[in-house]
């Protein structure tokens, strides 16, 4: 509420955020990725049926498998603030997250598309651990990759982190070879949830992965 109230005062979506990290003393910066709400939709394939799924909520618990996305409005503008972070970012991690409506959807902003593929020699992409989450119910993570690279080609990541659960997969071990990326398989689960990734092991993860790229 203090972040749309701040927006309708100002008009300025980036100012208002930044005003509330102020206020909660937060560390690190939130940026959107457009000016503008977005709809994400999703072409999402059933039992001998396709149909549409509208809205963030309607996609990620469409129940089938998602074969296509896109956003309303089409070509959002895009703050200055969140090309220049990107662009002056030492590195980038994409992920652990609801697949299509956290990860892939800033693959849909053409803009920020751009950057990230830009970026890509200093990206960290982190596969997700749940072999059953809603949206990408059915699938594995090797389904997962080929999503990502059949919507944006031309992204490349420098490093795919992957949980032991899924490591061994040769299938995924075989794309992110044809990819160009290296994969790096540890053990990222909680002791306590079968799919959920443990706080320290990532953040250790993160620190051996971006320890060895290059800017």
């Amino acid at each position: 509420l203090l972040i749309a109230g701040v927006w309708e005062r100002t008009g300025d979506v980036v100012e208002g955020l930044d005003w509330v990290a102020r206020l909660l003393r937060a560390q690190g910066r939130v940026l959107p990725l457009a000016e503008e709400p977005l709809q994400i939709s999703a072409m999402v394939a059933g039992q001998n049926v396709s149909a549409v799924a509208r809205g963030q909520v309607a996609v990620a618990t469409s129940g089938g498998h998602v074969t296509g996305l896109s956003i309303d409005p089409r070509r959002p503008k895009v703050p200055q603030a969140t090309l220049d972070a990107i662009a002056g970012a030492s590195a980038v991690v994409l992920g652990p997250g609801s697949w299509y409506t956290s990860v892939l959807v800033h693959f849909l902003v053409e803009p920020v598309a751009q950057a990230l593929v830009e970026a890509g020699p200093r990206t960290v992409l982190t596969l997700n651990i749940a072999h059953e989450d809603a949206e990408t119910k059915g699938s594995d993570r090797v389904d997962d990759v080929r999503a990502l690279r059949r919507l944006e080609p031309a992204f490349r990541p420098a490093v795919v982190l992957c949980d032991v659960s899924h490591g061994l997969d040769p299938e995924l071990a075989a794309e992110i070879e044809e990819w160009g990326s290296q994969l790096v398989v540890l053990d990222l689960k909680r002791s306590d949830a079968l799919d959920r990734h443990d706080v320290t092991r990532l953040s250790q993860a993160y620190l051996q992965a971006l320890g060895g790229l290059s800017g």
